[in-house]
């Protein structure tokens, strides 16, 4: 198994190597051919061949040494692959996002920025309006934050009232915030940000006022024709990189073969995760049920699922995962005790309230969305211009 870094972190993953071949694998990482932290990008400054290391000759060269040092150890050739990673396989990151953040929000202090108290404001807001009246449970997890059509608007002030509320200016940047990118031909560069993610986007420094350096690809390859298997998996409180991206991928991937999600699930499987922040990581993993063995610190022996279990069972039984069944502790502590269970549909199924427990598995089922393949991000943006107009013809 290969292990892999995050942003543009250069320093071979230690944990994942002690947590994957715990589990049995001969494991190998690298450090993308150069030395930084996961926001550090000065190693790509005139240096094309550090940039050529770390898209994807790096990765390359140390799977090709593991599994020649597979080989000589246990004379014979290794029968699997695998590959585990974050923000590169996992919660796949395509953009330098955080540059049209600050373009958005400005620097603090500016009229149209927003504080941390604020954003706390604006995310109760949301649940109000999208947490219980779309997913029937009230416990601060968006279960499908794409869904949602929240109206900003009430947010403004109005009259002498300045307390708990946001200038016209203010609710016009969390609009902009949470409104899809387009070119000057009206083509789709970017998705939003997702309702329910804004409070860690901010702790995070996705909305506060800073410009972070991260830029990463997502490639794409032969993969089905190779008789490969692929598990996909999104926070759906991500506040780095938005969850409709990877369903972008999704829908793309449907399109462009033109298949059925049941043709795709023979190579491919993708999870939304709700309210997991991005991929569980700093120490912000969210509200929702988002441990699943991803990470060694995301194994806690006795949780219900784990990953990398489910993948070698799809791989060498051709035993598919429908579900993902995630796990929260209380303040992300096993000691404290258990919080959630909750089994993740496989995308384009919602992970729907069922009645009884609803912090159990059972309490959830699937649900096939309808007309799925029009989830796409150009509709809801479609319901932003109508709010916006409607704002317009109320205000003038």
């Amino acid at each position: 198994m290969s292990t892999d870094n995050g942003g543009l972190n250069g320093c071979v993953h230690f944990s994942d190597l002690n947590y994957v071949s715990a589990k049995g694998f001969a494991a190998i990482g690298d450090n993308g051919g150069h030395n930084s932290s996961a926001f550090d990008g000065t190693w790509a400054l005139n240096n094309s061949e550090n940039v050529v290391d770390w898209a994807y000759r790096a990765c390359h060269e140390s799977v090709a040494a593991g599994q020649e040092l597979v080989s000589q150890f246990y004379a014979q050739k290794p029968t699997h692959s695998y590959y585990i990673g974050c923000s590169t396989a996992r919660s796949p990151c395509c953009s330098d996002w955080s540059g049209r953040s600050i373009q958005l929000t400005a620097k603090s202090g500016s009229v149209t920025f927003l504080i941390q108290d604020q954003w706390i404001l604006v995310q109760s807001k949301i649940f109000d309006q999208c947490d219980e009246p779309l997913d029937s449970v009230a416990d601060g997890i968006l279960e499908d934050p794409t869904i949602c059509k929240c109206d900003a608007s009430v947010l403004q002030c109005s009259g002498n009232n300045t307390n708990n509320c946001l200038t016209a200016t203010q609710v016009s940047t969390v609009q902009k915030v949470f409104a899809e990118l387009y070119d000057l031909n009206d083509q789709l560069i970017y998705p939003a940000l997702l309702y329910g993610s804004e409070v860690d986007a901010y702790r995070l420094g996705q909305l506060s006022g800073a410009v972070q350096g991260i830029t990463n690809d997502w490639s794409r390859f032969a993969f089905r024709s190779a008789g490969k298997k692929m598990i996909m998996h999104h926070g759906m409180a991500d506040p780095l990189v938005s969850g409709s991206n990877s369903q972008r991928y999704y829908l793309k991937v449907a399109k462009t073969l033109g298949l059925l999600n049941t043709e795709i699930d023979h190579f491919m499987r993708y999870f939304r995760i709700s309210g997991m922040a991005h991929c569980g990581v700093g120490g912000i993993s969210g509200a929702g049920p988002w441990m699943f063995g991803q990470t060694g610190a995301a194994a806690v022996p006795g949780i219900a699922d784990n990953i990398i279990d489910r993948l070698v069972d799809w791989v060498e039984k051709s035993k598919a995962p429908d579900v993902l069944t995630g796990t929260k502790f209380y303040y992300g502590e096993p000691s404290r005790g258990l919080q959630y269970i909750r089994s993740h549909c496989r995308f384009p199924y919602r992970t729907s309230y069922n009645g009884g427990d609803d912090t159990r598995a059972p309490g959830w089922r699937c649900k096939l969305i309808d007309n799925w393949q029009q989830c796409a991000a150009r509709l809801r943006r479609v319901f932003e211009i109508m709010m916006v107009l409607l704002n317009n013809i109320f205000t003038s």
